[in-house]
Parts: structure tokens; C-alpha cells; sequence
């Protein structure tokens, strides 16, 4: 994962984790031109949210006194699950998305007092 990062960085991209993925760590380029990639660009272009559905989502931003990155949650709208505008973090190079299916919560009106 390490050499990823640094490919990553070096290579103007950002290293997507998915769990239960056969290729667990895929490098993806960031665009050339400098236009922002949110979360939510990514999640969609890439088809895992169509493919996992409901996800759980964080960003890992790399700084020199954390090389594994500072842990930034990504949070989605609990009815559509869609990723909600305070969290729609800007990827830059460098940074590592960790997504998994999201555990399923329990509905009705025990969801709303275990939300």
C-alpha cells in the first residue's frame, strides 16, 4: 500500500481501496487540467456505489507527521444515499478513499432512536 501512495503522489492520482475487491488498491488518475474529483464524482464514475450500493466511505489525506493519513468520514444522506455536501472532500494526489458495503441499519421506528 505504501508503494501506491507514493505512486499515487508522484503521479498526480489518488489509491481507491474496496473491500472484498479481487484488486483491492487501484490507482486513479486525477485530471490533468486541475478540476476538482469529489468523493462523490468518484464514487459514481467508477460504478461502486452501483455495485455495492449502500457504501461506507473515508478518506485517508497523507501528512508528513501521518503517513497513513488523517481519517476524513464521508457521510451520506441516510434516505438516499447519496454523499452529503459537508463531507464531499475535494481528492487530491496522494489521498487514499477506503470504501465497503455499509452495514445495514434497522428500519422503521427503531431507526430513528438508533439512527
Amino acid at each position: 500500500m505504501f508503494q501506491r501512495l507514493r505512486e499515487a503522489k508522484t503521479q498526480n492520482s489518488v489509491v481507491v481501496q474496496v473491500a472484498g475487491d479481487p484488486e483491492p488498491f487501484r490507482v486513479l488518475p486525477l485530471p490533468p487540467d486541475g478540476d476538482s474529483v469529489f468523493v462523490s464524482d468518484l464514487l459514481s464514475q467508477t460504478g461502486i456505489q452501483r455495485k455495492l450500493g449502500r457504501v461506507a466511505a473515508t478518506v485517508y489525506r497523507a501528512t508528513p507527521a501521518t503517513p497513513m493519513g488523517i481519517p476524513m468520514e464521508v457521510r451520506f444522506h441516510p434516505k438516499t444515499g447519496d454523499v452529503r455536501p459537508d463531507s464531499d472532500y475535494a481528492l487530491r494526489a496522494g489521498d487514499r478513499l477506503k470504501v465497503a458495503k455499509a452495514e445495514t441499519h434497522i428500519g422503521g421506528w427503531l431507526g430513528n432512536l438508533f439512527p
